[in-house]
């Protein structure tokens, strides 16, 4: 029997998509953001959790999908990432449509990405889940951090 993996799904747009319950610190109502200069647009500033400033991407910004609408439903998933084996993890929010649940998913009903014949950059997806008949792209939180601009070391000086 193959391995289940828990994930907390969410809405981008239309698009369901997963991350590992084992990256998840909290999710949170959309408080104040403070917006920085000089940054990519998907990099929507910094807000307060306990007293510390946590920075904020805009997924659908990310992806090239326009800018996240602040309704009611928005919401940011903290996500915690070990960063070279430090011993306390980089917090990083990602400002999400819509938190759908945690979902489990049995390991054989995950295909890699480079299996499925994406044309496109698959650079952040990890695997696609197969979620009861439909599928969600399952998200490679450090490709987040690494891949076409903000790097972990600019994350970690503000």
């Amino acid at each position: 029997m193959s391995e289940l993996n828990q994930y907390l799904t969410f809405k981008l747009g239309d698009e369901v998509f997963g991350i590992t319950v084992s990256h998840i610190r909290e999710v949170l109502v959309v408080p104040s953001i403070t917006r920085l200069p000089r940054m990519p647009e998907y990099y929507r500033g910094v807000f307060n959790l306990r007293g510390k400033a946590v920075p904020l991407l805009d997924l659908k910004e990310r992806f090239s999908q326009g800018s996240t609408e602040l309704i009611p439903s928005t919401a940011i998933v903290v996500l915690e990432i070990l960063v070279n084996d430090s011993d306390e993890p980089l917090l990083i929010g990602i400002l999400v449509d819509e938190v759908i649940n945690v979902f489990p998913i049995q390991g054989n009903d995950v295909h890699e990405a480079s299996r499925i014949g994406l044309s496109i950059d698959a650079g952040f997806i990890k695997g696609i889940g197969k979620m009861g008949e439909n599928f969600i792209t399952i998200l490679d939180v450090s490709a987040l951090l690494t891949n076409d601009g903000l790097r972990i070391d600019e994350i970690k000086g503000v």
